[in-house]
């Protein structure tokens, strides 16, 4: 039976870079992906001529920016070029069209253009984010009684609104809720609307762009996902693609191994899961593993509600003025909740022309990923 420091299943860009680090730190590791190229969902595939992304903008790659320290301590960046891209959104609505700049002072501007009375509320609603997102910056390690204990001296916003929704969060500052829900419009990067997301969570993926900037690595995801890929081996790190793992073996209630599909057991001092929750626990672990409590809590967790994605290859030439993240199209305004709303008892009651869509264009944030003429 081989034996490791750390085996970890699914190289997903979370398990790919959590391994690189393992194996930065001279530990021995091994990933184990079934598919059969790495990166999970950060990838490109290619159909015909075209080459299509599944990401559209990533956010935190200026200097001293979170992903940006990461992927220099790994040496990321010496082995791909990232794009800087100047919107993160375009928010279109019938009656007006407003750009989401990572420059958070452009983007505040932007908005006053619109509700100019809103001034002095938008500025405070901007201040308050930056200083979440410097406590959430500076809360990640605690490794002292004492500093626990000072937590919420600390990091007063952090506890403030943590079981707050981001709508809670937005009533604190406006009463305009069209205003509001613009604010909230890039929910589509998370999931769920501003009445279900946390509002530490949506300010954190707000603010990676505000304060990291948005990017695209050039030459499509895949080559981000390679070369993390390629620091892990040139760190002594093992990668098995196209094997599947079917189960995680414990002993004395922890995890110890892992079985692949053809029966082969691989024992780790640590497992790791880059796997969803219940996958992991459900499936590779077991029921029988669990306490029925937790069984029934992981059974409880509810997926967030799904859409479907196009991939379109097109030959035509765009507008420059489409380069962004992504740009988020509603029908009218309320309609993502009245969607929420129908969805929670499993009811879709659109028409035609009352949908919403969100449009990446890759080509554009990156000028030689296509020939001239193609998107």
């Amino acid at each position: 039976m081989k034996t490791y420091d750390a085996v970890i299943i699914g190289s997903g860009i979370g398990g790919l870079t959590c391994g690189a680090l393992l194996a930065k730190h001279g530990l021995k590791t091994i990933l184990i992906e079934q598919h059969m190229k790495p990166g999970g969902y950060v990838t490109s595939y290619k159909r015909g001529k075209f080459l299509f992304d599944v990401v559209h903008a990533i956010g935190g790659m200026k200097k001293d920016a979170p992903l940006e320290r990461v992927f220099s301590y790994l040496g990321v960046d010496k082995k791909v070029e990232f794009i800087e891209i100047e919107k993160v959104f375009r928010f279109m609505y019938p009656e007006l069209t407003i750009d989401c700049y990572t420059d958070i002072d452009r983007y505040a501007e932007e908005l006053i253009r619109y509700f100019p009375e809103e001034r002095h509320s938008l500025k405070k609603y901007f201040k308050t984010m930056q200083d979440i997102w410097q406590e959430i910056l500076h809360s990640y390690y605690l490794p002292t009684l004492l500093q626990r204990a000072l937590y919420p001296l600390r990091f007063p916003n952090l506890v403030k609104y943590n079981k707050r929704t981001f709508q809670d969060f937005l009533d604190l500052f406006f009463e305009n809720e069209k205003l509001k829900e613009i604010l909230g419009s890039g929910w589509g990067y998370l999931g769920i609307n501003n009445p279900r997301i946390s509002a530490l969570y949506m300010i954190g993926m707000y603010m990676s762009y505000h304060a990291g900037g948005a990017w695209y690595p050039k030459g499509g995801y895949q080559k981000m996902s390679d070369a993390v890929a390629e620091c892990f081996r040139e760190a002594g790190g093992e990668l098995m693609l196209k094997t599947e793992v079917t189960g995680i073996i414990t002993q004395g209630g922890r995890a110890t191994a892992v079985e692949l599909s053809n029966g082969e057991v691989i024992s780790g001092k640590h497992i790791i899961s880059n796997a969803d929750t219940k996958r992991t626990f459900l499936s590779l672990v077991g029921e029988k593993q669990l306490s029925t409590k937790y069984t029934q809590k992981i059974k409880k967790l509810k997926q967030s509600a799904s859409g479907f994605v196009v991939h379109l290859g097109v030959e035509m030439e765009l507008p420059e003025e489409l380069n962004c993240g992504c740009i988020m199209y509603f029908p009218d305004f309320g309609s993502s909740e009245r969607i929420f709303r129908l969805a929670a008892e499993n009811r879709i009651e659109t028409k035609q022309g009352e949908f919403g869509i969100g449009l990446s264009i890759s080509s554009l944030k990156d000028q030689d990923l296509m020939p001239k003429g193609l998107h």
